[in-house]
């Protein structure tokens, strides 16, 4: 059976998606562009709405080939010719899947306006750097961080509650996910904390633990800020992959870098419940805090502890940021 991926979309909902990609050898001129600035639209579409002056086309090919493949940039570099033919819609249309540049109907449409989503990336850029992961893991010791303040809380958490005075951190756990209402609560609670274990392994904190991350290859087209294999943990030492694509990673997206530093903590320990998960009937998606707080906190305890929010939700209120709301607290 394949592995299922799980891929953290721009609503920070994730979905399964099929994983087709090959390596690139595209050699890309990284030196830095001036500010991309055209007088009309550029693309696909009608002369009256992409007049797709030639200075336009030829500010468009520049700014597209800045990028790698893996960026959202063509395979190969554009002509800079200013043609609007086939290749140039096409570097335009797949460098808005890459970002998950939609215009106002939800729809990508290869065009680029003279203000927009589309223009306003190519003018910032890809964040690129000589080592594109020096981009992601400037994070890891937070993330490390969080994940041990989590694992503290649960050992204080297994403590009767006489000892502890009523034992708030019994409550904090149980808020989250339902240990009380579990068969065996004890053991739910050392299921838990089993899975941050597996977290801070996985990303190298434990001895024997291996960094995890990897950019997203670069045909795959998700749009999303990263995505994973359910239990690819479990998977670092057979070299497993599905087409081609190694299940022992979590794979992060350029949307990634667009992230400040809470919400890409709180994304990652999401997708790390994923990947340290079972392989089957691991953890997934019941419920998403930030779109539906009731469903979440209705989870049944089951359901709570395979649901990869839970954790990044229990992580956050331990180091007193209850309530993390990603959505409203995501971009720098």
């Amino acid at each position: 059976m394949a592995p299922q991926i799980f891929i953290m979309k721009a609503d920070f909902t994730c979905t399964s998606f099929p994983a087709t990609m090959e390596n690139s050898t595209a050699v890309v001129d990284k030196t830095p562009a001036p500010t991309v600035k055209i007088s009309a639209a550029v693309g696909n579409a009608s002369w009256e709405r992409c007049p797709n002056y030639p200075e336009d086309v030829t500010t468009i090919q520049e700014a597209l080939n800045k990028f790698t493949p893996s960026e959202g940039g063509p395979e190969k570099p554009l002509s800079v010719n200013g043609i609007c033919d086939r290749r140039t819609i096409g570097a335009i249309v797949f460098f808005q899947k890459k970002w998950g540049l939609k215009n106002r109907w939800g729809i990508v449409d290869g065009i680029i306006d003279i203000e927009g989503g589309t223009i306003e990336r190519l003018r910032k850029g890809s964040g690129h750097r000589e080592n594109p992961l020096e981009d992601f893991m400037r994070y890891i010791p937070r993330v490390i961080e969080i994940l041990t303040a989590a694992r503290a809380a649960i050992t204080l958490a297994k403590l009767p509650a006489w000892f502890s005075g009523g034992n708030p951190e019994r409550q904090r756990i149980d808020r989250h996910f339902h240990v009380s209402q579990a068969n065996d609560p004890d053991r739910r609670i050392e299921e838990i904390e089993a899975i941050y274990q597996n977290m801070l392994t996985a990303i190298g904190y434990i001895p024997q633990g291996v960094i995890v991350t990897a950019e997203e290859p670069w045909q795959f087209t998700s749009g999303s800020h990263m995505f994973t294999f359910e239990g690819g943990y479990h998977h670092s030492n057979t070299r497993l992959t599905w087409k081609t694509i190694p299940v022992s990673s979590i794979y992060l997206c350029p949307n990634a870098r667009t992230l400040n530093r809470d919400a890409f903590v709180y994304a990652m320990i999401h997708e790390l419940a994923h990947f340290t998960g079972a392989v089957e009937n691991g953890i997934v998606d019941w419920a998403y805090f930030h779109l539906n707080q009731v469903k979440y906190s209705s989870l049944i305890p089951e359901l709570a502890y395979r649901n990869a929010d839970c954790y990044s939700q229990y992580a956050y209120e331990v180091i007193g940021m209850r309530n993390f709301n990603i959505a409203k607290n995501a971009v720098s």
